[in-house]
């Protein structure tokens, strides 16, 4: 995977450009003066909120006017229970990855979870013949509270019950905003 950047001194324009060239819906912004620390991250929804549907020129407004800031971080030796859990204080669905020396490698995303539940849980999946498909409704809110590892647990319980008692066909975790739920 392509960890695509982009500076803070830049057009929207080029960071939009940018994205749709590694076909990727999130930058991360780099100041090279800071030594590659991320300073932000700019995303398709950043871009559609702050800048087209305010009438911004895109190409005169640059990342750091629309870029989302704090940049919430973890360690690449972070455990998954940790990063669902800071996800869910944070109320974002990515964190910026750091490796050495706190320099940037990359992103992880609630989407990253959900494949790493595929992983964990589609090889028995397969084994049986069953497909295990996701389906994420784009108006999930963006922050979701709970208890992230309990979230967690509960979902991987309930794919691998799936599992367990599927014969045949396929299983689909169809992850949608619940009636009475205000999107955020």
């Amino acid at each position: 995977r392509i960890l695509a950047t982009a500076a803070p001194d830049e057009s929207v324009r080029a960071a939009a450009r940018r994205m749709a060239e590694f076909d990727v819906g999130t930058l991360v912004v780099l100041k090279e003066n800071r030594g590659s620390h991320a300073v932000g991250v700019i995303t398709d929804r950043d871009i559609a909120i702050r800048c087209v549907a305010e009438k911004v020129d895109p190409d005169k407004a640059l990342v750091s006017d629309v870029m989302t800031t704090p940049v919430h971080t973890i360690s690449d030796d972070t455990p998954l229970e940790d990063a669902i859990t800071k996800m869910a204080a944070a109320g974002t669905r990515r964190l910026v990855v750091t490796g050495e020396g706190s320099r940037v490698a990359g992103i992880l995303s609630l989407d990253d979870i959900l494949d790493n539940i595929a992983v964990v849980i589609g090889q028995r999946a397969q084994d049986k013949g069953l497909e295990l498909l996701f389906d994420v409704q784009p108006d999930v809110p963006r922050c979701l509270r709970g208890d992230p590892l309990r979230l967690s647990q509960v979902l991987t319980n309930l794919v691998s019950n799936a599992v367990k008692f599927t014969e045949a066909g396929n299983i689909t975790v169809a992850i949608e905003q619940g009636a009475g739920v205000a999107p955020q």
